[in-house]
């Protein structure tokens, strides 16, 4: 028995002195040197939203539901503007192209709303009445905005938000607009 096992060991260790098997492996290519198909397993560059600064209308606003065109570009205009963000001049190119779309939409709000327990419809031992089913319609205006780097195009931030329409829609507006811009930019 200890013949055998000395036998076992003996063969275990002659095992662990074969060639390296992984030796010959070849490196990795750098980036540079990737085919178009690998260049999407690399990570994409950080953005470096310092050096943006300057943006331009991808596309104009339209007009929606009583504001106009030139309101919405007032509104959102200033909104970057607070931003750091200024309009391009017209000798040099924008740093961002920027979208956005504005449209009113109809909401419907389901709440229930509790019994006063205190003073119950029937008074017999037991009976719960159940909450009171309610339904609310509001209008509300929804703002998107998004911004493409102008050099190659690419989505580089996009930004959303609702507001309850007020009596006043271009407040409305710039308080939705400032909501979208809230987390511009990113962190």
């Amino acid at each position: 028995m200890r013949a055998l096992a000395l036998l076992l060991l003996g063969l275990a260790l002659a095992g662990c002195h074969t060639a390296n098997p992984y030796q010959d492996v070849q490196p990795v290519a750098p980036a540079s040197q990737a085919t178009p198909a690998e260049l999407a397993t690399y990570p994409a560059a950080p953005i470096d939203y310092g050096r943006m600064r300057s943006w331009a209308w991808q596309a104009d606003p339209i007009a929606f539901a009583g504001l106009e065109p030139e309101q919405l570009r007032e509104i959102v205009g200033a909104a970057l503007d607070q931003r750091g963000l200024r309009p391009a001049a017209t000798n040099r190119p924008a740093d961002l192209l920027v979208f956005v779309a504005a449209r009113r939409e109809t909401r419907l709000h389901h709440v229930y709303e509790p019994v006063d327990y205190r003073y119950p419809t029937y008074r017999h031992p037991g009976y719960h009445p159940a909450p009171l089913p309610r339904t609310y319609t509001e209008q509300v205006v929804l703002v998107q905005m998004q911004l493409h780097d102008a050099s190659s195009g690419r989505l580089i931030w996009e930004g959303q938000a609702e507001r309850r329409l007020a009596d006043n829609l271009a407040d409305t507006v710039r308080n939705a607009v400032a909501q979208a811009l809230n987390d511009y930019p990113p962190r």
